[in-house]
């Protein structure tokens, strides 16, 4: 399962690149999902 999840997670990280939008922006979007998923 957290297989599916990294490869969703770089998917939309190509996506959001593509688009121009700054990595940190992604980055910082990634954490947000990974902390809310700690705290479940």
């Amino acid at each position: 399962m957290q297989l599916v999840i990294q490869s969703t997670q770089q998917l939309t990280q190509a996506v959001l690149l593509n688009q121009g939008i700054p990595l940190e922006y992604v980055l910082q979007q990634n954490s947000d999902i990974t902390n809310s998923r700690k705290h479940i």
